[in-house]
């Protein structure tokens, strides 16, 4: 109710229901269930749409992977046999002795989820690890692929598998332990990881790739995948020039292939984004940004702005997310503190900033190659809505700061 209800007052209402739930019941007296965990990543899959002050988004993720722990969903229930020793010293039996039954269908389904919502989250506000990842729960999706009983099922498994995929990627900015040998090339694993990422895609069902959700996870996994040429960590010693442009491309054209698909999605479902939506888009707005205003002798920004235009990009979401609105709330008295509303005059001030910030660079590069002076007018800030545009350092305009944007807290 707290997630599909239209009305304001009641989502406020049951959100604050809720959290006294988890307070009293999981905090308090320490109770640990399936239904508890289920309806807490439910809340959390969904938390832009919820209120809020104060800091929860980690605390009440960390809180979902405890319970997967403490419910032992990452591994099989024979794993979790007492010594006999134990039982025999207080005079029982080891309850454990009869063999234990088979994880249910719910419980694999629940600690893939809880782990596609803790990278997610780990990815959007870097203030935390993903859960580990453990064998069972490959089985987990192994035994999920081959029931196919439940049709979403198929969706979940290829949105882990990306996952997956995308944290192997990231892996690749992490210092690597070599021990004295040369380390290989980014090149390498961009490539492993690519045929990875589409072998597992085309191994899908066509109506799981006809699934927008997936196909947005395709083109995010993609930019991660290709991400590490933005970076300035490598030099040309190990990321040659050619094979850093063509990375840089193909980080340029996931970004439009995944704009151009979330800007058709139906209006009618805009209040219905998730978390993952914001996280991806964050992803690949600000890969967009610095791929318009990278300092790099091999890219061509104005090239890249004739194949996506940032500016006209966040245009278009702001007024998406004004449509989310309207549909979101029963009444237009509640819009004030609603995260669309919010979200959407965030954009357009980014928008200002970014498009402003754009014309500069450009006509800087104008001015050094006619040897032109600049102007003394240049580096000064714009005010919109009250706001000064020179407190946006574009440096600090990140995933955490979308994840401001796009959530009800202080993270």
């Amino acid at each position: 109710m707290a997630i599909s209800t239209r009305s304001r007052p009641l989502q406020l209402d049951m959100s604050e229901r809720i959290r006294w739930i988890i307070s009293q019941k999981l905090m308090m007296e320490h109770e640990r269930n399936m239904d508890y965990l289920l309806g807490l990543i439910a809340f959390m899959a969904w938390i832009n749409v919820q209120p809020g002050s104060k800091p929860f988004f980690c605390f009440y993720t960390q809180l979902a992977i405890a319970l997967v722990y403490d419910l032992g969903l990452t591994k099989e229930l024979s794993k979790f046999s007492t010594p006999l020793l134990y039982w025999k010293s207080i005079g029982l039996n080891n309850p454990y002795s009869a063999v234990s039954p088979p994880r249910t269908m719910e419980e694999r389904r629940t600690v893939l989820a809880a782990y596609l919502l803790s990278a997610t989250v780990a990815s959007f506000v870097k203030k935390m690890d993903s859960m580990r990842w453990t064998k069972h729960m490959d089985d987990c999706l192994d035994v999920l692929e081959k029931s196919k009983v439940i049709p979403n099922d198929r969706t979940l498994i290829a949105m882990v598998r990306m996952q997956l995929i995308h944290d192997e990627a990231i892996s690749i900015y992490s210092p690597r332990d070599t021990m004295g040998w040369a380390a290989p090339p980014p090149t390498l694993y961009i490539k492993a990881l690519y045929s990875k990422l589409h072998a597992v895609y085309q191994a899908l069902a066509p109506e799981v790739k006809a699934n927008d959700i997936v196909t947005c996870r395709l083109h995010d996994t993609e930019l991660a995948i290709h991400e590490s040429a933005i970076s300035q960590a490598h030099s040309p010693t190990n990321f040659p020039n050619t094979q850093r442009l063509e990375a840089l491309f193909a980080c340029l054209n996931s970004i439009k292939s995944w704009f151009d698909l979330a800007l058709v999605i139906p209006l009618s479902t805009c209040p219905d984004y998730g978390l993952t939506f914001f996280a991806q888009m964050s992803h690949c707005a600000i890969n967009l940004h610095r791929l318009q205003t990278m300092d790099d002798p091999i890219w061509d920004i104005a090239t890249a702005r004739t194949i996506i235009d940032l500016p006209q990009v966040l245009e278009k979401l702001a007024v998406r997310c004004t449509v989310a609105a309207d549909l979101a709330t029963a009444s237009p008295n509640d819009n004030e503190e609603f995260t669309f509303v919010r979200a959407a005059k965030m954009l357009r001030m980014m928008k200002s900033f970014w498009e402003k910030e754009m014309t500069e660079r450009m006509a800087k590069a104008r001015r050094e190659a006619t040897g032109l002076p600049t102007p003394a007018t240049q580096g000064t800030s714009v005010p919109l809505d009250g706001v000064e545009l020179a407190d946006f350092d574009g440096e600090l305009l990140d995933d955490e700061w979308f994840a401001h944007v796009f959530t009800p807290m202080d993270l």
